[in-house]
């Protein structure tokens, strides 16, 4: 995971978390819209209660309707999770809007609701982006505005703006501090995550040619056969053993025999690398591959590459002598035979030695 993709999560997590305390603030305020419109009716606030009911109902419909969708499909709001959250918050912003409008233009309960919509702004804080928070402050900022100018006047209005930019600087600040704590957040997991990748990596890598080593290759083969039961697919082992390498290491020295292990596993992983296989070295010069999805074709054509392409390589040290090796390789058809591959594939590898060396023969 990247430093983008590990902040994008984070951010999720938290406004997923968040969303309860939200859903339970807002209600609450619709249900104190409601008392209001209900239990304190008078022919003087006639107007505000029927637009206020109206919003609250609105609002409560809302909350029903995100409700059931999150319960027939909860992976519906976890898709495109920002663009979601910033269409929801719209509405819900929208819905506050139209409240604040109504009561500010008949000069009733601005300070309970400004209060509460202040309450709603420290909730959006904790975890939102700027991006939803604008979506959201932005129609009830306008509400407030438009209400207070045509109810109170271009004076009334520029003092409300100051108090606005004053509730903005406050979310701003406030969102500064949190990006601070998120990344030095997501900095310590991701370095923490890299050291665990690496110990998991170095644990199962063979330290000279880079491939995996005889743990990894039993992490390996324990996938392969899960897969082969699961999908019903055969794999292959090839045994790759390099000709005569005592020989070279007692002739050319030991840097010369670190070269020549090098070198194969180099062109092993160069021909298998358009195939979904694994190379792992077995012993001290003999290395393992797993075919996955393999078929007597598919592994005589890799044997056949190996052997052609490690006959055309020469290490200077050992002189215009090309390196060769000798290969075994055995097929699992069916799950019964897992525990015999390895041996069938050993069987084929000495039978190949038997006829010469620099070949390669597949079990039957």
């Amino acid at each position: 995971m990247n430093y983008d993709d590990a902040i994008g999560e984070e951010r999720r997590k938290m406004i997923s978390l968040s969303g309860a305390w939200f859903i339970v603030v807002t209600l609450t305020l619709s249900a104190f819209v409601l008392f209001y419109a209900y239990f304190l009716d008078d022919n003087k606030y006639i107007t505000a209660n029927i637009y206020s009911k109206n919003f609250a109902f609105i609002y409560v419909l809302f909350i029903s309707t995100l409700w059931v969708v999150r319960t027939l499909n909860p992976s519906y709001l976890d898709k495109n999770w920002m663009r979601n959250a910033s269409i929801l918050i719209f509405i819900n912003g929208m819905i506050w809007g139209g409240v604040v409008f109504c009561y500010i233009m008949e000069n009733r309960l601005l300070g309970p609701v400004f209060l509460c919509l202040i309450v709603l702004f420290c909730g959006v804080v904790s975890g939102y982006t700027l991006k939803l928070i604008t979506v959201y402050c932005l129609p009830i900022f306008s509400s407030l505005l438009l209400a207070t100018f045509l109810k109170n006047g271009l004076l009334q209005t520029m003092y409300m703006s100051i108090i606005l930019s004053g509730v903005w600087f406050i979310i701003k600040t406030s969102d500064s501090l949190i990006k601070k704590r998120i990344n030095k957040e997501i900095a310590t997991s991701l370095i923490l995550e890299k050291k665990a990748y690496n110990a998991h990596h170095y644990a199962q890598t063979d330290y000279l040619t880079g491939v995996f080593n005889r743990r990894g290759f039993e992490n390996e083969f324990k996938k392969t056969v899960s897969n082969c039961l699961i999908q019903q697919k055969p794999f292959a082992i090839i045994l790759v053993d390099i000709d005569f390498f005592k020989k070279i290491n007692d002739t050319f020295g030991h840097i010369a025999g670190d070269d020549c292990l090098i070198t194969v596993a180099d062109k092993i992983k160069s021909c298998i690398k358009f195939y979904a296989s694994s190379v792992s070295r077995y012993g001290g010069d003999e290395f393992i591959i797993i075919i996955n999805d393999a078929t007597s074709a598919k592994v005589e054509m890799i044997c056949h590459d190996i052997k052609k392409s490690i006959n055309e390589s020469s290490l200077k040290l050992i002189g215009e002598r090309c390196i060769s090796v000798t290969q075994g390789a055995a097929i699992c058809n069916n799950i019964k035979s897992v525990n015999d591959i390895i041996n069938d594939a050993d069987k084929a590898l000495y039978e190949a030695k038997e006829n010469g060396r620099n070949c390669y023969r597949i079990a039957e």
